[in-house]
């Protein structure tokens, strides 16, 4: 596992704590998910320019 990896893995699992009923940290949730997503088009962005 590389460090991006291990940065998306850990991202995820601090969303799903987020996300948990009786917590009220939608917010941040739904901006770390943004983030991924941004993340997920620049790393696509680049393998599409790399082809």
């Amino acid at each position: 596992m590389n460090d991006f990896d291990f940065l998306i893995d850990r991202e995820y699992r601090l969303i799903g704590k987020l996300l948990k009923p009786g917590n009220r940290r939608r917010d941040e949730a739904r901006g770390r998910i943004r983030a991924l997503l941004s993340m997920e088009g620049l790393v696509k962005e680049g393998e599409r320019h790399e082809a």
